[in-house]
């Protein structure tokens, strides 16, 4: 699976739900790190997501360098809101498992678990609320977990 590959799918989902959405680019030249793939923002509510993927049973959490400011953009008031999208690959989109998680609930689990990763079963069990299917070809259901 390209690496662009979730993030289209996102762009594609987001555009279906008429959210405003800005897909941030890495510039080397600003020397900072960008807080997240995308920034979403409805009348209510401003949303952080960042979009990660992985072909293997599970995933590490040294792969989401941003964790940090996805937490501290939650700091600044009950309507900021980080989440990340997670695909875990399985040969084709349809037989992928998509999970869009709040930071908080990642953070949790970080801790409760106590390892380096955690797998598509640890996922799952702890993740199963916040699991996202496709509602069409190229869009998946996140409004069970975003509300506008």
């Amino acid at each position: 699976m390209p690496k662009q590959h979730l993030e289209s799918i996102l762009s594609q989902t987001l555009r279906h739900y008429d959210y405003w959405y800005l897909k941030l680019q890495v510039n080397p030249l600003a020397h900072t790190c960008m807080p997240a793939d995308y920034i979403v923002l409805t009348t209510e509510k401003k949303y952080l997501i960042e979009c990660k993927e992985t072909k293997s049973k599970r995933f590490d959490y040294s792969r989401l360098t941003q964790e940090r400011g996805l937490l501290k953009f939650e700091t600044y008031g009950n309507t900021f809101h980080s989440y990340l999208l997670l695909c875990f690959w399985k040969t084709t989109k349809k037989n992928s498992t998509y999970y869009l998680i709040p930071m908080k609930a990642y953070s949790e689990l970080k801790l409760t678990i106590g390892k380096k990763s955690f797998n598509h079963k640890d996922a799952k069990k702890y993740f199963k609320k916040y699991t996202v299917t496709f509602i069409s070809n190229k869009t998946l259901n996140i409004n069970e977990v975003i509300k506008k």
